[in-house]
């Protein structure tokens, strides 16, 4: 790889950016379409912005003039966008194909100090075409290849013993078949999947998993849908193929809006990033009628070429910023053994991922450039390139560098992870890398890897995030191996980890957030029955829920693993819009021992169901005869506590503490504490995490298992 960008031009470097010899008096920061550039969308708006607050009222006196080769004098309106800082001209009709536009901004605009904006001129050219069509084949390589090492389904005897998403709450026959492989203290929060297949019994699902891995919601799609996420604006997103919009849902699942490409393209589906005021970015795949003869020996004279477009819009849609491959990237600088550059269709970029560093400067991943490239998110210059032809970077820690990549995503203090597809690499396998980078030294060290043994390989898609406590959540997508997703501790041990039953299921990225539905939810995330006598039984408590919806709300289904608990109230439960309902559960123990399940409650159809959880706690104790065992008793207090803190452990009189050990509830050991002195009859421990927990008290007398819950 170079270690410094070329110099050279290509062809078509020379068709596409050429800068004509005119020296222009440059007042403004930033100015779109780029002076010269070419092949510019008919509904392309014109975009410039000096870098400081424009005086509105100085609009009106600003002589805007743009004049087409073929169209004439060009009418329009010019507005200020809620920036305040960019003046954008929208003419009332499409420019003409292949007309060159020639646009002079004359005296009177003012910027809010009252300093006057220098007059200023420039020309760009249309595209000689309207809009074309593209098989998806041509774009999207990644189903092309996965299509290689598909299997009807995985062995039997790889899902025998695991644990089944659908244990817990019955699912629908077409759900995808999804199991549970890891499950060892994974972070708080939920799994956020949006399933396709190539299956026809395997539909489209929207989906997210508690922390158990059991749905809390679903909704089936009838199209192809992508990248079912939160946005930092606190609202879900996901990319539908067959309408090409975005779509935004709030925390009911109830449609929002849509987010739109501006300047006359339409959005591509690889990223939308929403800001907290609901200004967003996102790619658009730019096709374009190219004479490639003109450009590689053998090249089509009728090449339909596939280029990059970034935006950023504010919340209405106005377009704030757009980069454009075909003025900053050499197509020759793609990965030349990969892009067939004689084909009659070129997908020489093909962007997918967007993130933002401090300063809101884009960064992007170009999976034909093998390239990280960061952009200033005023001008569009670029300032630097990772990876590909045109590195700029020493790599450290790093012989194998990444290919293909996805998912880059800024974590601060000039941090960056992304998922290395490792496509066309020798061995080719695929992981989660962190490096930081230094744009003094112009290094780029890896300090971070996450990746399986045996190794796993996803030739397409993919996805790396970083939890608030350092776990880290990595999206297989597309791999022969059939992961889904896999949930790291900070050190690398797996805390969680799902595998698909059908080969060609994917989920172009899988994430996890802390999320809560706001159609119902219960008082309170647990209930304790407390001591009950085996042989009387049938103690009954109640749960509120919470109807915060304005229409009445049927749970429709309750859904327990412990026979234990069962439910008292008649199904389907109707809970009046706005209001409370306590909802009456029964604990019947039949052994003395601790007793720790989940109820989960429904509300159900044949094609979506939204569920809430509750935990529920209670022992079991016989009372009442001779039997000493029987009698024995352990009292564990504070309970529920906090995390950090301690609780007390006390048995009765005559039995002395051995030892106790604190368990999860998948059964696995946390933590053992031992009495400081022999003969103890109380024991204190320290709980450093929350969850839900059982303690085995060893005695002299025998076990005692106790619930503990820590928050």
């Amino acid at each position: 790889m170079k270690n410094t960008p070329s110099g050279r031009k290509s062809l078509l470097t020379l068709l596409f950016v050429f800068i004509s010899g005119l020296v222009f008096c440059q007042p403004y920061v930033y100015v779109s379409p780029k002076p010269e550039s070419k092949l510019i969308n008919p509904r392309q708006a014109i975009a410039l912005r000096t870098g400081l607050p424009i005086d509105k009222s100085s609009l009106d006196e600003c002589q805007l003039r743009v004049v087409g080769s073929h169209s004439g004098f060009i009418e329009g309106k010019k507005r200020l966008a809620s920036d305040g800082l960019t003046l954008i001209f929208e003419s009332s009709e499409p420019y003409q194909k292949g007309e060159c536009v020639q646009v002079s901004i004359g005296s009177g605009l003012k910027q809010h100090d009252g300093t006057a904006v220098a007059p200023f001129a420039f020309r760009f050219y249309v595209s000689p075409k309207d809009k074309v069509f593209v098989p998806e084949t041509a774009i999207e390589d990644d189903f092309a290849e996965r299509g290689k090492t598909m299997r009807a389904a995985l062995p039997t005897a790889h899902l025998s013993g695991l644990k089944s998403i659908s244990s817990t709450i019955p699912l629908p026959g077409d759900f995808p078949p999804l199991y549970i492989t890891a499950n060892n203290d994974p972070a708080p929060g939920n799994y956020f999947l949006f399933s396709s297949t190539q299956n026809a019994n395997v539909s489209y699902y929207m989906m997210i998993l508690d922390q158990s891995g059991t749905p809390v919601f679903y909704r089936k799609n009838a199209n192809r849908g992508n990248d079912l996420k939160l946005q930092r604006n606190g609202y879900m997103t996901y990319f539908d193929f067959v309408t090409t919009k975005w779509t935004e849902m709030d925390s009911a699942y109830d449609f929002r809006r849509y987010y739109l490409a501006g300047n006359g393209y339409t959005a591509d589906a690889h990223e939308l990033v929403v800001n907290e005021n609901s200004d967003y970015w996102l790619m658009i795949y730019d096709a374009q009628p190219v004479d490639m003869s003109q450009v590689v020996e053998g090249g089509n004279p009728n090449a339909i070429v596939i280029g990059l477009v970034v935006q950023h819009c504010d919340a209405a849609g106005d377009v704030l910023f757009q980069w454009r491959s075909w003025d900053h990237f050499d197509i020759l600088d793609c990965d030349t053994t990969w892009v067939n550059l004689t084909a009659p269709y070129i997908d020489y970029v093909h962007g997918n991922a967007i993130t933002l560093d401090e300063f809101n400067n884009p960064v992007i991943s170009s999976r034909k450039y093998h390239e990280i490239t960061k952009i200033n998110g005023q001008t569009g210059d670029i300032i630097w390139r990772w990876g590909g032809s045109q590195n700029m970077f020493t790599m450290v820690n790093d012989d194998r560098w990444f290919s293909a990549q996805h998912s880059i995503r800024y974590q601060g203090n000039q941090v960056y992870t992304l998922f290395d597809n490792g496509f066309r690499l020798e061995p080719e396998y695929s992981r989660g890398l962190k490096y930081r980078i230094d744009e003094v030294t112009m290094t780029a060290t890896r300090i971070q890897t996450f990746e399986n043994d045996p190794p796993v390989f996803s030739w397409a898609m993919g996805h790396m995030q970083v939890l608030p406590n350092e776990n880290v959540v990595l999206g297989w997508a597309t791999n022969p191996d059939d992961f889904v997703l896999t949930e790291y501790h900070a050190d690398g041990t797996k805390a969680f980890e799902i595998i698909s039953a059908d080969s060609s299921l994917v989920s172009y990225r899988a994430f996890k957030f802390s999320w809560e539905n706001s159609i119902f939810e219960p008082e309170t995330d647990s209930l304790n029955f407390g001591t009950v006598d085996i042989e009387t039984g049938n103690q009954v408590e109640a749960i509120d829920i919470h109807n915060k919806s304005n229409e009445p709300l049927f749970i429709t289904d309750a859904y327990f693993n412990d026979p234990a608990f069962s439910l008292v109230d008649e199904l389907p439960i109707s809970i009046p819009a706005g209001t409370i309902l306590p909802v009456q559960i029964a604990f019947n123990p039949s052994e003395n021992s601790a007793y720790v399940d989940t109820v989960y409650f429904a509300t159900k159809s044949s094609t979506e169901m939204v569920a809430i959880s509750v935990r529920l706690f209670g022992e079991g104790i016989l009372t009442g005869i001779s039997d000493h065992k029987a009698t024995r008793e352990a009292v564990v207090f504070p309970n529920p506590i906090l995390s950090g803190q301690y609780c007390t452990v006390k048995v009765s009189q005559g039995e002395q503490i051995q030892q106790i050990k604190l368990s999860d509830l998948a059964g696995r050991q946390v933590s053992s504490f031992k009495p400081t002195t022999p003969r103890q009859t109380e024991c204190s421990i320290l709980v450093s995490h929350s969850g839900y927990y059982v303690l085995h008290i060893e005695s002299s007398k025998g076990v005692i298992m106790k619930p503990l819950l820590v928050y």
